[in-house]
């Protein structure tokens, strides 16, 4: 995942944006966005937060 390859002192400002037909085009997760993200947040739990490929991980505060 791009998120655990970027350094801990960048930020990321947006994840993930939600919209609803018919604006939403694709893709179509986008139209429920706290499914992709509960996933996201699971997926970085299970295997290292951001910065963890790249040896030195966040530690929130």
């Amino acid at each position: 995942m791009m998120i655990q390859r970027t350094p801990p002192e960048v930020i990321y400002h947006r994840v993930s944006a939600n919209a609803r037909p018919p604006t939403l085009l694709a893709p179509a997760w986008c139209e429920n966005r706290w499914l992709a993200m509960t996933a996201i947040a699971e997926t970085l739990t299970q295997t290292g937060a951001q910065g963890a490929a790249l040896g030195h991980p966040f530690v929130g505060r």
